[in-house]
C-alpha cells in the first residue's frame, strides 16, 4: 500500500479537479498586475486636479469629515488647504 501513495495522491487529486471543472467551481488566485512606464509626455496636474485627487483619496479611505459649519475662522482654513496644496505640488515637482 505505502508503495502506491504517490499514485494515490495524483488520483485524487484528479478527482478533485474534474469535480471542481464539471461543477463550474473556480479557485480564485493572487494576481498581480505590474505596468510598463508611461512614455508618453503628459502635462502634469493642476493644483485645483491635485486637490480634487486627494479628496477622492480621502472619501475612498473612509478620512472624509463631516462638513464643518461655517465660522468667521475660513480664511485661516483656506490658508491651510492652500499650504497643504503647495507642499504636495512641491512634492510632485521633485
Amino acid at each position: 500500500m505505502e508503495e502506491n501513495r504517490f499514485q494515490v495522491t495524483r488520483d485524487l487529486k484528479r478527482e478533485f479537479y474534474l469535480l471542481f471543472k464539471n461543477n463550474d467551481v473556480q479557485i480564485p488566485f493572487t494576481q498581480v498586475t505590474v505596468n510598463p512606464e508611461d512614455e508618453k509626455k503628459r502635462p502634469k496636474a493642476t493644483p485645483e486636479q491635485i486637490v480634487l485627487s486627494l479628496n477622492e483619496q480621502r472619501k475612498l479611505r473612509g478620512l472624509e469629515q463631516e462638513p464643518a459649519k461655517p465660522k468667521k475662522t475660513k480664511n485661516k482654513v483656506i490658508a491651510k488647504v492652500k499650504e497643504s496644496m503647495n507642499k504636495t505640488v512641491k512634492e510632485l515637482e521633485e
